[in-house]
């Protein structure tokens, strides 16, 4: 689906498109060095040879693909000259790719589990250099994260030409769109250095003049056939056969940092605290389950997603510096929801995984029977906070009746997160289920819920405008702690005590 509901005027109406034919894309936009090679000269304003060239008008990047065309022994794609220069999308040469060529690869072609905002995350921080973090400049191509195809950039650095002539959308299904038949303006895609985030979407629409040159303008190429660029967007595929999930081995053991949790029943909520805890009802987790040991780590975090806990700070506040505690094993926090989902899936394709997530916003949803990473369901996290049927007694804390013991909270944590793991475990071996930071669950909130819900397996409410947090954080008091206490925060919000810890079947 091409375009966005939810940005410009132009980007609407979303529409079905259809690529019919698999094409290659250069990894990276054009480097200085590639251009100085073809053409001879560098026009660009910064110089260096890994920066993207700019300062390129439309018209110039259509003389670089037949040049590097014919430099390389393939028919060029163009012909023509002024407003009549026609394309040959069969020829074997390089050429400029359509809009919708430039928005599928940049959603992932097909590859991404998740709709993303940018490029393959929906942190601008993680795959883009815009306004917010170029320091007023270009820099190297492949600094940042790549795509799901394995293409760098396609959000922010440089504008990327583009061979469509501007025009709108239309509400019905086409193919192989080649725009407009004909306008005044040639369309630009990805935004750049000095753009805001908004413009660094990979649905928003950008234009300009063929003539045009500016120190924002480059280009990437396409090629029909495979010469070194060594990406290719694929058309869809049909869908893959359904995956044989092998029969558990007899003996499992835990993957690295993560504790084994046993199916069980257990009584949930609590009839001492507050009314959304009620009533105590009788839940059965039917399956077992890993959970991580710990909350997920700064490190962790910056592994997998590329970020710091110095730009989840900034995303979140727009300003100064982390105040919440700092370091490798550290928990990490200003995650929201939607960036806690973001990261599973990251992680389960690092790791070889299937992901569990797909969909986009509150169109979100869980394969619970994917072997990658995801959020506990409320329930899942409350059998792990009590132990999972192995604490000799109903603790009113994660392993506990003190929560000196085994929380950093309001009363002893100086205003700050500590490091994961230096206070007790409960019965499994997991730490920190009772503060440090808000854990992020599966389930929509509802604080009706537990007179209606499921007793085996229960994933929340159908709909609602929070999700689940469990647990407390460094900034609660005693009560808020325990581990019956229900909370909810919309999926969106990122603040200095909201963390996570993942499961995995």
């Amino acid at each position: 689906m091409m375009g966005s509901n939810e940005g410009d005027s132009d980007e609407k109406p979303v529409h079905r498109v259809t690529i019919s034919k698999p094409f290659y894309m250069s990894v990276y936009e054009i480097t200085q060095k590639e251009w100085r090679e073809v053409m001879g000269n560098n026009p660009s304003y910064f110089k260096g040879d890994n920066l993207p060239v700019e300062n390129v008008s439309w018209y110039d990047a259509i003389e670089y693909c037949n040049k590097r065309s014919v430099k390389e022994g393939l028919t060029p794609a163009y012909s023509g000259s002024g407003n009549a220069i026609q394309c040959n999308f069969n020829a074997s040469g390089y050429r400029l790719p359509t809009e919708a060529e430039w928005e599928w690869a940049a959603r992932g072609g097909g590859k991404d589990p998740l709709e993303y905002t940018y490029s393959g995350s929906n942190s601008a921080d993680t795959v883009a250099w815009y306004g917010s973090n170029s320091g007023g400049s270009t820099h190297s191509v492949g600094t940042k994260r790549a795509n799901s195809l394995g293409l760098y950039d396609m959000s922010g650095n440089v504008y990327e030409w583009c061979w469509d002539w501007k025009g709108s959308y239309g509400n019905s299904a086409v193919t192989d769109p080649l725009g407009a038949a004909s306008g005044s303006y040639r369309v630009l895609r990805g935004g750049c250095w000095n753009s805001d985030m908004q413009y660094v979407r990979s649905a928003d629409r950008g234009f300009n003049t063929p003539s045009d040159r500016s120190y924002v303008l480059g280009l990437r190429v396409v090629s029909a056939q495979r010469t070194d660029l060594a990406a290719a967007a694929q058309a869809p595929a049909p869908a893959p056969a359904p995956v044989v999930v092998p029969a558990a081995p007899a003996v499992r053991t835990a993957p690295a940092g993560m504790a084994l949790v046993p199916a069980g029943t257990f009584m949930m909520g609590s009839n001492d605290g507050y009314d959304d805890e009620k009533p105590v009802h009788r839940v059965t987790i039917s399956k077992p389950f890993y959970m991580s040991v710990y909350e997920v780590t700064q490190k962790e975090w910056r592994d997998v997603m590329g970020t710091t806990i110095a730009q989840q700070w900034a995303a979140a506040w727009n300003s100064g510096s982390p105040t919440r505690g700092t370091g490798d094993s550290y928990p990490m926090y200003c995650v929201s929801w939607q960036e806690a989902i973001e990261y599973c899936n990251w992680r389960s394709v690092k790791e070889g995984l299937t992901p569990a997530y797909s969909g986009s916003g509150n169109a979100i949803q869980c394969n619970f029977n994917a072997s990658g990473y995801r959020l506990p369901t409320e329930a899942e996290w409350e059998w792990a906070a009590r132990g999972g049927g192995k604490d000799p007694r109903e603790y009113t804390y994660s392993g506990s009746n003190s929560a000196d013991t085994v929380a950093w909270y309001f009363d002893n944590s100086e205003y700050s997160t500590h490091s994961v793991g230096t206070k007790r475990a409960n019965s499994l071996g997991i730490y920190d289920m009772s503060g440090n930071v808000w854990e992020w669950c599966w389930d929509w909130y509802n604080s009706l819920y537990y007179g209606i819900a499921a007793v085996t397996d229960p994933l929340g409410a159908e709909l609602g405008i929070n999700r689940v947090l469990r647990g407390g954080s460094w900034s609660n008091d005693a009560q808020v702690v325990r581990s019956a206490l229900r909370y909810g925060s919309t999926p969106k919000d990122r603040y200095s005590n909201l963390g996570f810890r993942v499961v995995r079947p």
